[in-house]
């Protein structure tokens, strides 16, 4: 696994319903250099127990700041939630390529992401408003199972105001009352043309492939379609 890294635990708080938004204060370690690119994730760890992958939810450049959005259902998730949370955890290296966002210079962008995949997909929006005119259109398809489930809904109303289209899709409205988009993203791209686009996908295997064949089928080839993995 290589070296470990303490991360200094400076926030926890409910991002939606069965989610945690963790901020983590890495100063003093090769983390924040290493955070090169918006899509890149890293293993972390507490100490007794609880260790998982996590895609960084902020943005490369934020200085000395570190956020994940961890499932709360998971071993690491029951331990921020515990009575007394824990000060640190451990933290590797960023891992992966990330997102090749200079292939989507002068181009749509189509962003998709599901559940707590929104934490991967939300540093590439921050890139993506940091220079808006060097890149077209931009789509954001957000699923969730139910309208309480959806995190960063503030950060979602932000990017509507500079200018971001963003899909909320509910699968499992129930009783909630939901009065918007039900289903699953890949329904509901309409008449969309993506010939020109490039789209970067997160989310579990049967939806990342379902939502490729529907951009082949709008003009986008398989070859601009990105995972962060």
């Amino acid at each position: 696994m290589g070296d470990w890294y303490e991360g200094r635990i400076t926030g926890l708080a409910k991002a939606a319903e069965g989610l945690v938004e963790v901020t983590l204060d890495v100063s003093g370690t090769p983390l924040p250099a290493a955070h090169a690119h918006a899509g890149q994730y890293l293993k972390a760890s507490v100490e007794g127990g609880g260790e998982g992958y996590f895609a960084i939810a902020s943005a490369p450049g934020e200085g000395d700041r570190l956020e994940l959005l961890v499932k709360a259902g998971s071993k690491l998730g029951a331990a921020l939630a515990a009575p007394t949370p824990p000060e640190v955890l451990r933290l590797s290296a960023p891992l992966g390529p990330g997102f090749p966002l200079d292939k989507a210079r002068g181009r749509d962008v189509l962003l998709f992401a599901t559940g707590s995949g929104l934490g991967a997909i939300r540093p590439v929006v921050r890139v993506l408003l940091r220079d808006p005119g060097a890149y077209g259109k931009v789509t954001l398809f957000v699923g969730v199972r139910t309208p309480t489930s959806l995190a960063y809904a503030k950060d979602i109303g932000a990017w509507e105001a500079a200018g971001v289209t963003v899909l909320r899709v509910v699968s499992q409205p129930g009783a909630s009352g939901w009065a918007g988009l039900t289903g699953y993203v890949q329904s509901h791209l309409g008449s969309i043309d993506a010939t020109h686009a490039v789209a970067f996908v997160v989310g579990q295997e049967a939806m990342m492939r379902a939502v490729t064949e529907a951009l082949v089928s709008r003009g986008l080839t398989s070859d601009r379609v990105f995972r962060n993995h």
